[in-house]
């Protein structure tokens, strides 16, 4: 098979509009209620794994689980909230975006919050973040559109 054949059997951008969105949102279900699975396993091992932690430093292990269970909640809002965008409407910010990654992460070089040894983290209002997270998510989302800008259909 040559490269014409494979070529002229993709899907063209204006054939993205005809896709059925009903089987679009059953397989949104699907991957949310995986995700959620996930984060229930996820949930368990935390506790699993800090129980003894939590113990010899006379902290509750549930105290832990519940901050822990209150972050996954907000996730889950944030992974519905956000399913609802365009994500190519979310693309056009991806240079803004990154950018400001950038610059969270030489602030927290200089001023970043130490924990157990490690420079990684940011508090900002009370809310904790890591942001080589968001850099990782940045740069991703700014790949994925210079690749689908450049890409000829």
């Amino acid at each position: 098979m040559n490269y014409t054949t494979l070529h002229s059997n993709m899907m063209q951008p204006e054939d993205y509009a005809a896709v059925d969105h009903k089987s679009q949102n059953q397989s949104d279900r699907g991957l949310l209620v995986s995700v959620v699975a996930l984060m229930v396993f996820g949930l368990l091992a935390v506790y699993s794994a800090i129980s003894f932690f939590a113990s010899s430093k006379g902290i509750a292990p549930e105290r832990l689980v519940l901050g822990h269970l209150s972050k996954a909640l907000i996730t889950v809002l944030a992974i519905v909230l956000l399913s609802k965008i365009d994500y190519r409407k979310l693309l056009k910010f991806s240079s803004i975006f990154l950018l400001s990654t950038w610059a969270l992460l030489i602030y927290l070089h200089f001023f970043g919050e130490t924990v157990f040894g490690a420079r990684r983290w940011i508090t900002l209002g009370g809310l904790t973040i890591q942001p080589s997270t968001l850099a990782t998510v940045g740069l991703l989302m700014r790949l994925s559109h210079m690749i689908a800008t450049k890409q000829d259909y």
